[in-house]
């Protein structure tokens, strides 16, 4: 080794350690933001993520977007793959390449990836998503804090702090392809193990992790003891709450009748108060309307619109509330007048999406194709007859409800909304 390595080495020893520490750091927030986004997408979460803390504090909103999947793959695998080779880089730099600078203008190119990915990322989270989660914020700050101590590191070399910035960069593109070129056979095979795991951290380990989560398993008898008694108690509890007796009318003028899927004779009967806006109802409704198809025969979903919107809420008082709850909630009955389908039509387009934006209202005559079921739509949209949404609101008013989404079986409220309580729930009814 010359003594110019070994100088340079030296002093740039202290930074090399603290850009593994950074990389590790982020390695480890890629991995919880990978099992994060299974559990979020899958729904086996039992309520909020610890990091769900409002409407712009949100990661579950986050995870559940469009933009967190590329070519399937959850955005936070390709980091979890990214940091591993990076970690690996930095924490065997010196058996790799004959000159310091070369190491450091490999790293210096890694660091400017991570920070560019971060920005984009960060940028698409702010304008696009419109909700901020706090581990990805992490993440991006460790990618900006690598390329921080990249460019220190850069600095402290004669031989890169003279290049430019797109000199760094073609520099480290240059040593990476004739650091790959030279490696021995042994090296080669190490270094094909390292990016042999960082593939199967980005292919292979999401959708283990994800039929391990929700694959059925053998628990002890303990545990299956405990958790059927919660389930139990949990049920218990449900039956001794004051129930309701909702009318239901599938028929008759737009403004008495209601809307649901299911059963037409149903055993059970599940009534879904929600609001458009609600986070908690976009999550929700699709995995009520999902739980619903697995007892079709026998179970019936009636959704009623309550908008928590003084504009036509009465219960909602102040000038604060979901400013297009109301809108929302007429645009699913105008479109329910012309028929059931386009009802369900409207309301699986408006709920598409975890993040709410007023375009899907503005936008939801596109729908329609026939020309006189668009008109009859726009009319119904501009005009304020009655269609319906004042006797869901009057409905909930009744019922007590006081927050979305508001479950009702068989007329007895859920204290909170759980996937797994409204699955035993129906299938302890339907055994009765």
């Amino acid at each position: 080794m010359s003594q110019e390595f070994q100088v340079e080495s030296a002093s740039n020893k202290s930074l090399h350690f603290r850009m593994l520490i950074v990389s590790l750091a982020a390695l480890a927030l890629a991995a919880y933001l990978s099992y994060h986004h299974i559990v979020v997408t899958k729904n086996l979460n039992t309520g909020p993520s610890n990091c769900s803390i409002n409407n712009l504090l949100d990661c579950d909103a986050v995870a559940k977007s469009k933009y967190s999947q590329l070519f399937g793959i959850p955005i936070s695998n390709f980091g979890l793959g990214f940091y591993l080779i990076f970690s690996y880089i930095l924490f065997l730099p010196a058996r790799r390449l004959s000159k310091s600078f070369e190491i450091d203008s490999v790293i210096y190119l890694f660091s400017f990836l991570a920070a560019l990915v971060s920005f984009c990322y960060l940028m698409i989270s702010g304008f696009l998503i419109g909700k901020v989660c706090l581990y990805c914020t992490l993440l991006y700050v460790c990618g900006f804090l690598l390329f921080v101590l990249a460019i220190g590191l850069a600095k402290k070399s004669p031989k890169l702090s003279a290049k430019s910035f797109v000199g760094k960069l073609g520099v480290g593109i240059k040593h990476l392809f004739s650091w790959i070129s030279g490696l021995s056979t042994a090296q080669l095979v190490s270094d094909f193990g390292a990016l042999a795991l960082s593939a199967l951290c980005i292919f292979y380990a999401p959708n283990a992790l994800s039929n391990y989560l929700t694959s059925p398993v053998t628990k002890s008898g303990e545990t299956a003891s405990l958790e059927t008694e919660i389930l139990e108690e949990s049920y218990r509890s449900w039956k001794y709450q004051k129930c309701f007796e909702f009318s239901y009318t599938d028929s008759g003028e737009i403004a008495k009748r209601d809307f649901a899927k299911g059963s037409a004779n149903p055993k059970v009967t599940v009534v879904e108060f929600s609001d458009m806006e609600c986070p908690h109802c976009r999550r929700a409704s699709p995995v009520i309307s999902s739980i619903v198809n697995e007892f079709q025969d026998d179970v019936r979903l009636v959704f009623k619109a309550y908008p928590l919107d003084p504009a036509c809420n009465s219960a909602i008082q102040g000038s604060a509330g979901h400013k297009n709850a109301c809108r929302g909630a007429r645009a699913m009955r105008c479109a329910g007048q012309i028929s059931d389908e386009k009802f369900w039509l409207v309301h699986d387009s408006l709920y598409q999406f975890l993040e709410f934006d007023s375009s899907l209202i503005d936008s939801s005559e596109d729908l329609f194709t026939d020309p006189e079921e668009r008109t009859r739509y726009k009319v119904c949209m501009s005009e304020s007859y009655p269609v319906g949404v004042e006797k869901d609101i009057a409905d909930g008013q009744r019922a007590k409800v006081r927050s979305t989404p508001s479950v009702f079986v068989n007329g007895c409220p859920m204290e909170y909304f759980e996937e797994w309580l409204l699955r035993y729930i129906l299938a302890k009814e339907l055994e009765s």
